[in-house]
């Protein structure tokens, strides 16, 4: 059965090991592998994706190919989804948009640290634009945190 999802400019088409092509899925894109190389569908499997960002499965296709190192892969729609950071409480004003940065914190133990602080997916420089003002974060340094929903602008 095939539904219709409606389409979004930050949309993406890519390939999906089969046994994680799930709607709602999220990964991190890591690149490709050398195995990668010489593939005929390297094009629409990694070269669509920007490494180091988070991606969430919108749409599964009923499209199955063979892969050197998955064995099977199925085509997917992705697109980034709204994530949750920490920011600074006088920031937290919904519609606004800011530039990331890494936070300096010496708390690398944190519930937070790289959940809400510091994650993975966002980089230096990332324009953000606050959907939500969420709640406050309970910093162990004393700082007037604020949990938010962002979009990451391109």
């Amino acid at each position: 059965m095939v539904s219709y999802v409606a389409q979004n400019t930050s949309d993406k088409y890519t390939l999906l090991y089969e046994g994680l092509a799930k709607e709602g899925y999220k990964f991190i894109y890591v690149g490709g592998t050398p195995s990668c190389e010489n593939c005929r569908l390297q094009g629409v499997c990694l070269a669509n994706l920007e490494t180091g960002r988070l991606y969430e499965v919108v749409f599964v296709r009923d499209v199955v190919h063979n892969c050197a190192v998955h064995d099977k892969v199925v085509a997917v729609k992705v697109r980034e989804p709204d994530v949750y950071v920490a920011i600074k409480s006088k920031l937290a004003i919904p519609g606004s948009s800011i530039t990331w940065n890494e936070k300096e914190c010496n708390k690398k133990l944190c519930e937070y640290y790289r959940t809400l602080c510091n994650p993975e997916y966002l980089h230096i420089g990332d324009r953000l634009q606050i959907r939500k003002e969420l709640d406050h974060v309970n910093c162990p340094k004393g700082e007037e945190l604020t949990r938010v929903e962002v979009t990451r602008l391109s």
